[in-house]
This record gives C-alpha cells, sequence and structure tokens, in this order.
C-alpha cells in the first residue's frame, strides 16, 4: 500500500510539470507609455529668443499667477529679481538670439523709468561692442544672485543685489569672473512687483547719459537703434 501511494503521489507530480510546462509562457506584462513633453509654443519658439528667456518668461507668469498671490511679499521679489538678472545676463551670453522685451519687469510709469531702459540699453551696448571686435564666446557661463539686503515697507521695496558671472572663454584654460553691485527699488503693483528703479555701482552708470549712450549703440549697430 505504501508503495502504491508514493507511485500515485509521483505520477501526479509528474502531470503537474507537464501541465505547467504545456501551459506557454506567461503573458508580458504592458509597458506602460512614458509622458509625452509638453511642446514649446509655436509663436515661442519661433520669436528668436533663446531658449532660456523662454523658459524665464514662462516661470515669471506662473510666480505671478492668482495662485501665488497669497505667497509672502519677499519670496515674490525675489523671484522677480532672480529671473531679471538671469535674463539680463542672458543678452551678452546668447548673442546668437534676440534680446527679449524687458517690460515685463517694469513698471512704466515710474518717474524713474528710464533709469531701467538705461540699464538694458548698457547690456545692449556692451554686447555689439563684442560683436564688432569679435570677442570670443562663452564655452561655459554660470550666473550668481546674491540679495545682500532687501528692505519692505507696505507696497515698495529696496534691494541691494550682487550679479556676478563666472565663465570660461572659447580656446581658454582657465576662468574669467565679472560683478556689480544694484540697487534696485520696487513696487507693487496690482498684486504684482515691478522694479521702478535700477543703479549699478560700476564706472558706467553716470559717466555716460542715456543719450549718448543710445549715440554709441547707433553707431555699433550701423544706424539700427
Amino acid at each position: 500500500m505504501k508503495r502504491l501511494a508514493a507511485l500515485a503521489l509521483i505520477l501526479a507530480l509528474c502531470l503537474s510539470a507537464c501541465g505547467t510546462a504545456n501551459a506557454g509562457p506567461s503573458p508580458t506584462p504592458e509597458a506602460t507609455p512614458l509622458p509625452t513633453a509638453t511642446p514649446v509654443p509655436v509663436e515661442e519658439a519661433s520669436s528668436g529668443v533663446s531658449p532660456l528667456c523662454t523658459a524665464v518668461l514662462r516661470e515669471l507668469r506662473h510666480v505671478r499667477s492668482s495662485e501665488f498671490r497669497s505667497e509672502d511679499d519677499e519670496w515674490q521679489i525675489r523671484e522677480t529679481l532672480k529671473y531679471f538678472f538671469l535674463l539680463r545676463r542672458n543678452i551678452d551670453c546668447e548673442r546668437e538670439y534676440d534680446i527679449p522685451d524687458f517690460s515685463v519687469f517694469f513698471d512704466e510709469t515710474s518717474p524713474d523709468y528710464d533709469n531701467l531702459v538705461y540699464n538694458i540699453d548698457k547690456a545692449r551696448y556692451y554686447r555689439l561692442l563684442a560683436e564688432q571686435d569679435d570677442s570670443l564666446d562663452y564655452v561655459w557661463y554660470n550666473c550668481t544672485l546674491t540679495i545682500e539686503s532687501l528692505q519692505i515697507d507696505g507696497n515698495t521695496a529696496r534691494a541691494q543685489v550682487y550679479d556676478s558671472m563666472d565663465m570660461i572663454y572659447e580656446g581658454m584654460r582657465f576662468m574669467s569672473g565679472a560683478g556689480t553691485t544694484n540697487y534696485v527699488e520696487l513696487a507693487k503693483v496690482d498684486g504684482v512687483w515691478l522694479m521702478t528703479d535700477i543703479h549699478a555701482a560700476d564706472t558706467f552708470d553716470g559717466a555716460v547719459t542715456h543719450e549718448e549712450l543710445l549715440e554709441m549703440i547707433y553707431q555699433l549697430s550701423d544706424g539700427e537703434v
């Protein structure tokens, strides 16, 4: 009896193994499709500005959206300043792209609005000068913004900002650097922080008037301002 029971058990195991072998391969789990990347709108992709500019302006709109209007003012100001100086450095670093419109950062009703435009025109001048002199391009650069002080008084604010950049020129084996302290004033207009005035602590500011600067740009750009 014991031998018959053992034989029955062995037969059952063999039949079980044969059934598993004949069952065929297990079905392959269905692959999860990768998420589709959000396409860049055609008007942004073909506008002539750099990819960085497109990203910065999109982030600025996001910061100013109603979703974040309830965030504290200091955060809003710091984000605004970060995007402004990053985009301003982009004028010189990405010379193959168009210069973006900075009016989104400025309060156009400010009595010191001309100082804001002057600051951007100064960057335009340096870019034109570099192009005329065939200055070396950057193979790498990194921008750093240090907000040394920030004072908020209701709907107005003052900030001292150190804007610096490290870079490596094409063909060079060493790193260079440049930086400027900027004094910025801002105002909260319709829930959005806008720049109302700016001065840079460099030898250019005050030494050259805006009219003189525009004439210098005119000469470098073959009659185009």
